[in-house]
């Protein structure tokens, strides 16, 4: 078995402007004309973390090679879009690097807003037990809470934001804690009376 060596490649990045809110999104490459995936083996940053440009962010598996992706601006990595294990098209997006002047959940719901992962307008589009982990993020962005709860809460879906107590709100969040839980039953309440 022959070990290739990993190596860095500079890649296409998209830079967008939507609103006014800046972010860069990073695709996984096409290196070969026969490329069509590929794997990411490990990631090298984690959401929230400072990236400056040339920085390793993943290392990428494929058939013809196995290299690194940087990053083509400096800033905050504010979401990702592929996991450790997962394989993904070329020409997917990896992960979006936000401003590092900028509040990232803005940069997140502009980018999917942009890309028509996230609607607009998410309540009354259904119960809030069904929504996806896009629209709670949204939604969060909508109620104005503190960059704290959105990092907390990212990986939540619609069905763990009903299942939040008063109590887990309160310990965990303190004073936000309560207008969040306060917010969670006013929104559910309206979006089973839609329905």
């Amino acid at each position: 078995v022959i070990r290739r060596r990993a190596w860095r490649l500079g890649w296409r990045h998209l830079c967008q402007d939507t609103g006014g809110q800046a972010f860069t999104t990073v695709e996984l490459p096409s290196i070969d004309e026969t490329m069509e995936t590929g794997k990411i083996q490990e990631w090298k940053v984690n959401v929230g973390d400072k990236v400056e440009v040339g920085q390793d962010l993943c290392l990428v598996d494929t058939e013809i090679a196995e290299f690194f992706l940087d990053a083509p601006s400096e800033g905050i990595i504010a979401k990702k879009y592929a996991e450790e294990g997962e394989e993904i098209e070329t020409g997917s997006v990896v992960t979006i690097i936000a401003p590092s002047d900028t509040n990232i959940s803005d940069a997140i719901q502009a980018y999917e807003m942009e890309v028509g992962l996230v609607s607009a307008e998410i309540v009354g589009k259904g119960k809030m037990e069904d929504w996806s982990k896009e629209e709670v993020t949204a939604w969060l962005n909508e109620q104005d809470f503190d960059e704290a709860i959105l990092e907390k809460l990212a990986h939540f879906t619609g069905k763990n934001l009903v299942r939040l107590s008063k109590e887990d709100a309160e310990k965990y969040f303190d004073l936000e804690g309560i207008r969040l839980y306060s917010a969670i039953e006013d929104t559910n309440e309206e979006t089973d009376e839609d329905k």
